[in-house]
Order: C-alpha cells, then sequence, then structure tokens
C-alpha cells in the first residue's frame, strides 16, 4: 500500500479547504452570534439616545444661564415694560 505524492498532496487540500469531515462553521446557525447582535445594537441605541439627550440637556441649560443674566443686568423685567410705564 504506497500512495503517491499527489494523492498525499490531494487528501491535504480537502482536509484544509474543509473536505475530510470538517464542519462548516456558518454564523448565522449559531444563537450566541444574535445574542450578542441584539446587544450590539442596544448598546448602539442607547448611546445614541444618550447624546442626543446631552445635547438638549446642554442648549437648555445655556438658554437658562443667558436667561437668568438677561434678568439680573440693569432691570428685572426682561421685556423692559416697566420702562414704558414711566414714560
Amino acid at each position: 500500500f504506497y500512495t503517491t505524492r499527489c494523492e498525499v498532496a490531494n487528501l491535504a487540500m480537502e482536509d484544509s479547504v474543509g473536505g475530510g469531515g470538517a464542519t462548516d462553521f456558518d454564523l448565522f446557525k449559531k444563537w450566541w452570534f444574535y445574542v450578542i447582535l441584539f446587544f450590539c445594537i442596544y448598546a448602539f441605541s442607547v448611546v445614541v439616545h444618550l447624546f442626543f439627550d446631552y445635547r438638549q440637556w446642554e442648549a437648555d441649560r445655556v438658554r437658562l444661564i443667558l436667561q437668568e443674566a438677561s434678568q439680573t443686568s440693569g432691570s428685572s423685567d426682561p421685556h423692559g415694560e416697566e420702562a414704558k410705564k414711566e414714560e
């Protein structure tokens, strides 16, 4: 029972390509892939939500600071209605 070099090379190539009893690894058939995918999408949506929430909070805070600064500087009435009544 002698094998030639070509037969040995063919057997080695079949093993490396996936033949010869090797199982195919299909990621879409693994349950943990979908669990990880779900958590990644969930984490991404939470991060995006927090980012836009923070930007809105920051804009509201700046608006409030500017409003308080305009009220304390000069007159307590931001629209100047007291000045119109005095005239």
